[in-house]
């Protein structure tokens, strides 16, 4: 096989751990943080946990931090590759996906709704590859448009 032909392991991993801390680490302040706002708005201690993981609000704010490090791991890997950006930031994808397969199997994701659920799996692979094509069209000098 040529090099060419390869993955690079390297580059697929530190994809992946940049999406997987970095979801991690903002998610942790963004539940503190919003703790601390409901806390002032007067929101009992109680109901502070079922607003954080139920609220459509914060589950779409959750969606987009995802997202939003799925393509930034999936943009790493391709521009650490320097070659077949999509399928190294497509590879970024796997480490989340079976994470969460496990996590389904462990019950979870039931406070989820089913629809939340599928556009979650589905939006960590085309965010990955999103960031693979932003990799190749900054690799290719291909101007910004305005």
């Amino acid at each position: 096989m040529t090099p060419e032909r390869t993955l690079n392991g390297k580059a697929v991993l530190i994809g992946a751990l940049v999406s997987f801390v970095g979801f991690l680490l903002t998610s942790i302040v963004f539940v503190f943080l919003a703790a601390w706002v409901l806390t002032l708005g007067g929101v009992a201690r109680d109901d502070i946990q079922a607003r954080v993981g139920h609220d459509p609000a914060f589950l779409f704010a959750y969606l987009l931090l995802g997202s939003g490090f799925t393509a930034l791991g999936g943009l790493i890997a391709a521009r650490i590759a320097g070659t077949r950006e999509l399928l190294h930031a497509a590879a970024t994808a796997v480490p989340p996906f079976l994470f969460g397969a496990l996590y389904y199997t462990m019950g979870g994701t039931r406070h989820f709704s089913l629809g939340y659920t599928i556009l979650m799996w589905g939006l960590t692979p085309v965010s990955a590859v999103l960031g693979g094509y932003l990799a190749r069209r900054t690799a290719l000098g291909v101007p910004r448009s305005n």
